[in-house]
């Protein structure tokens, strides 16, 4: 028989008690609470003391919340060796790593699945994944609240006042809803979920948080129309750089399984690796045995070998040790590539093959938009076994780029995509990341007023731009007299990145620009954060009018090598391209090293131009560096096509998320919208945050 000591007795505990009292292999024996219960009879208790103090209570279940007397009550508990179950998410998201070593420490059991989602069980279950596979990331629905009010929003055309009313007498919302609707709830779950699934200790200073507070009607009437449905969404994904975890409002297809989700249920997901991984080893000396662990001498990482594999053909037959000259596969090692020497040291390596550098870039994308997720995956595994293949993904440009040798093996890969996975994939032009800036010092004024019946909206801001050659963006405070109050300053500064990221000639990101709000006014009802948003907008775009903006465009450095015979042939190539011979030199082999400055429009194709003018034996390295001004005809042609383009009409809506919310940004970019860049800014108290900003044509 289960003796149970009952910390609270509110919806929770009342329902805790009322269970208890049904079984007959468990019994509540004390209910504290402060309150004076005649149903509880004897069982109540006001003083802690009367339950840790009782040898028969065996198990404490904590249902108070917050942190303080929780906390102390629980160690006291585990401490006196008692079992303790809890489900306050906030305990447990700040003391988990304590409690549960005391727990081990006293010989007692801490229960805390039902701290998030314990109807599933998803920590439980989660747990037990754990020990089987390594979690990579952790994401869904977690709170129940916000799903019913995002679910009857979409259903019913009513208000999300009117929904969360419905919710709060239904039992699904408190009374104060601000954890639920303000997104904190479902925070401290998914950090819960990332401590136990990373092996982390994050706090809520590390998850950016945004709920659902702002979202009307319109809003997801507007999605809907697109086949999107809104949902709170939590993500939590380990990367090489550590844990990234936020919370946010996310659209999601219509398609997708968390859309779906009815009424206040939750979804969630873990993804985790498997035995994709096998890697192939020649052991060159000694004895391989299961179970040992080697040093990688490239990355001096440990590597433990699980099972030995010997293959014949698709079937692979499992052997106990391998001795040198034998074949190997070995699965799941994490860190070796290709080329790689393993040891018991660590200092022994075999010089890996060398391999030309390849210099072919071309972009490529799915046919079918929803292929993106399986072409990159395929990508990856392509890369890693093939060392001549470089895979990157331009966040600037919004491409993955392929560089190559050459066609062939362009056309190799597209072909094993559609045999190995089924995904018709196709090369589009690499798109320049050209970027633009000022010349002059300008100033403007930023005013906007709009006044629709009720509060308006009004922002008044003069700004002042100077150019900044190599300094990046920087943006100065200079307002005094309290023109504009100082919680204005920031929407301002963010009013003109967002002008920055849009650009003001041909619609690339602007650079190396110093701004200055120096003078404005506000008006002491209508004035917010949104007016000085766009007021800042407006007199950004003024300012630049008058600052002389010019386009610029990426150079690149190359150190052609060719036989002495088509040196002349090389050069003459190189100046129809707008490029400039820096040097001449000769390597050992008797060959001449042409060192050229060109801008990289011109030589994106290169590879093939080279070989056709040395029938196949010239060769080169490339590095980017730096932007210069790009000439008038390349300035006029990107003007004329980005001013052609919005006089025939073009209207975009835009969007921005995190740059670290993956899914979010594919499903944007799988319903047609382009990245224009990301830039970091500033929300609250969350500090410096990177965001995508995305743009689609209507």
């Amino acid at each position: 028989m289960m003796v149970i000591g009952l910390l609270g007795f509110g919806t929770v505990g009342g329902g805790v008690y009322k269970l208890a009292d049904a079984r007959t292999d468990m019994t509540v024996k004390y209910v504290l609470d402060l309150r004076q219960i005649p149903e509880l009879g004897d069982k109540l208790v006001h003083d802690f003391a009367a339950i840790v103090n009782d040898p028969e209570v065996d198990t404490v279940v904590e249902v108070l919340g917050g942190l303080h007397p929780s906390y102390e009550f629980v160690t006291a508990a585990l401490r006196a060796g008692k079992n303790v179950v809890t489900a306050n998410k906030y305990l447990v998201c700040h003391y988990f790593t304590e409690l549960t070593a005391l727990a081990k420490e006293c010989g007692v059991a801490l229960r805390c699945t039902a701290a998030a989602g314990g109807g599933i069980p998803w920590l439980y279950n989660l747990e037990r994944a754990k020990r089987l596979d390594t979690i990579t990331s952790v994401s869904g629905i977690m709170n129940g609240t916000t799903n019913y009010i995002m679910d009857t929003m979409l259903h019913n055309p009513v208000s999300f006042e009117s929904v969360l009313k419905e919710a709060q007498a239904l039992g699904y919302a408190e009374a104060d809803p601000s954890a639920d609707i303000d997104g904190w709830d479902i925070q401290r779950k998914l950090i819960i979920s990332a401590n136990i699934a990373f092996d982390s200790l994050l706090s809520e200073a590390d998850v950016p948080t945004f709920g659902i507070r702002n979202v009307c009607d319109a809003d997801i009437a507007a999605f809907s129309s697109k086949n999107l449905v809104c949902k709170l969404i939590a993500t939590g994904t380990k990367t090489a750089a550590g844990v990234a975890a936020y919370v946010e409002p996310t659209l999601v297809a219509a398609t997708e399984p968390e859309s779906a989700v009815p009424s206040n249920f939750n979804l969630i997901t873990f993804e985790g690796e498997n035995v994709g991984r096998l890697s192939f080893f020649k052991v060159l000396a000694g004895v391989l045995e299961p179970g040992m662990e080697l040093i990688n001498a490239r990355t001096g990482k440990k590597e433990r070998l699980g099972h030995l594999y010997v293959m014949m053909g698709k079937e692979a037959t499992d052997v106990k040790s391998a001795k040198a000259g034998d074949i190997i596969v070995v699965p799941k090692l994490s860190e070796t590539r290709s080329g790689d020497t393993l040891s018991e040291t660590g200092e022994i390596a075999v010089e890996p093959l060398a391999l030309p550098t390849p210099q072919y870039p071309v972009a490529i994308e799915a046919v079918n938009k929803k292929d993106e997720d399986k072409l990159g995956t395929f990508l990856a595994r392509f890369a890693e076994n093939d060392p001549t293949v470089r895979i990157s993904r331009s966040e600037e440009t919004h491409q993955t780029v392929i560089t190559a040798m050459g066609d062939t093996q362009v056309e190799t890969l597209l072909a094993r995509c559609k045999e190995q996975t089924g995904v018709e994939a196709k090369l589009v032009p690499v798109r320049i990341p050209y970027r633009e800036t000022i010349r002059k010092t300008a100033e403007a004024q930023g005013r906007h007023k709009k006044q629709t019946g009720g509060a308006g909206q009004f922002g008044d801001c003069w700004l002042r731009l100077e150019p900044n050659p190599g300094g990046g963006y920087e943006f100065l405070d200079e307002i005094v007299g309290g023109k504009i109050p100082r919680g204005f300053i920031p929407a301002i500064d963010k009013g003109v990145q967002d002008a920055m990221a849009e650009g003001f000639l041909a619609g690339y990101p602007m650079e190396d620009i110093k701004c200055a709000v120096f003078d404005g006014s506000y008006h002491a009802v209508d004035s917010n954060e949104m007016a000085f948003k766009t007021a800042a907008r407006i007199g950004f775009r003024a300012a630049c009018e008058k600052a002389d903006p010019v386009l610029l465009e990426p150079m690149a450095n190359l150190n052609i090598v060719v036989g002495e015979d088509y040196a002349g042939a090389v050069m003459g190539d190189i100046s129809t391209r707008r490029g400039r011979i820096v040097g001449t030199d000769s390597n050992d082999a008797g060959e001449t090293v042409i060192i050229v400055r060109v801008p990289y429009a011109e030589v994106v194709t290169y590879t093939k131009d080279l070989r056709s003018i040395t029938r196949g034996s010239g060769s080169y390295s490339i590095t980017l560096e730096g932007y210069e001004e790009a000439p008038h005809d390349v300035t006029k042609k990107l003007v004329e096509a980005y001013q052609a383009a919005r006089a025939a009409g073009k209207k975009a809506v835009r969007l921005d998320t995190f740059v670290t919310n993956v899914r979010g940004r594919r499903l944007y970019e799988s319903c047609g919208f382009d990245c224009l860049g990301t830039h970091v800014l500033r929300y609250g108290n969350l500090g410096p945050t990177a965001v995508a900003l995305y743009e689609k044509a209507l």
